[in-house]
């Protein structure tokens, strides 16, 4: 995966960079990676996260202080 950041980093500096003005370089290199970055989320979320997921459905019994004391000791 490093070998395919690198090869898109040198892909987006080499073309898309020549063009664009200095000063706004690092605006444009900022607005391409969180771009890349929520559509790997997107899609990771959308195919690859298992539905039916209840751990936060089923509710976590909070303790009190005196369970949370007897847990530490």
């Amino acid at each position: 995966m490093s070998s395919l950041g690198a090869l898109a980093s040198a892909f987006i500096n080499f073309t898309l960079l020549n063009t664009v003005k200095d000063d706004m370089k690092i605006y444009v290199q900022y607005g391409l990676i969180s771009a890349i970055i929520f559509v790997i989320g997107i899609t990771y979320t959308c195919f690859f996260l298992k539905p039916g997921n209840e751990y936060y459905a089923r509710g976590i019994k909070r303790k009190n202080v005196k369970e949370l004391v007897a847990t530490a000791k």
